[in-house]
């Protein structure tokens, strides 16, 4: 198993959990592949205007926010090592 399938499993396994972005608190929403990339979803009251497929505004829902993992030379990208893991609140 490669460097980047290891990251990647421990991704998934961390999804649902409370992260912090930039100090924004989040929750992991999923882990995607080709390119791989994060989705955080952002908690709390904030909601932004939501656009169709043609970028019309249909009306005001959560923000998502994608990250990229890995940059060109097959490292980590800096936006990922700016994502902290939270306490869980049960």
């Amino acid at each position: 198993m490669s460097d980047h399938s290891k990251i990647l499993d421990r991704l998934r396994a961390m999804v649902e959990q409370p992260v912090s972005y930039l100090g924004i608190p989040c929750r992991l929403a999923e882990v995607l592949d080709e390119p791989a990339r994060i989705v955080l979803a952002p908690v709390g009251p904030a909601r932004t205007i939501v656009q169709d497929s043609y970028g019309h505004p249909t009306g005001k829902g959560r923000e998502f926010l994608e990250l990229l993992v890995f940059d060109d030379q097959g490292g980590l990208r800096e936006e990922i090592r700016q994502v902290t893991v939270s306490a869980r609140q049960d």
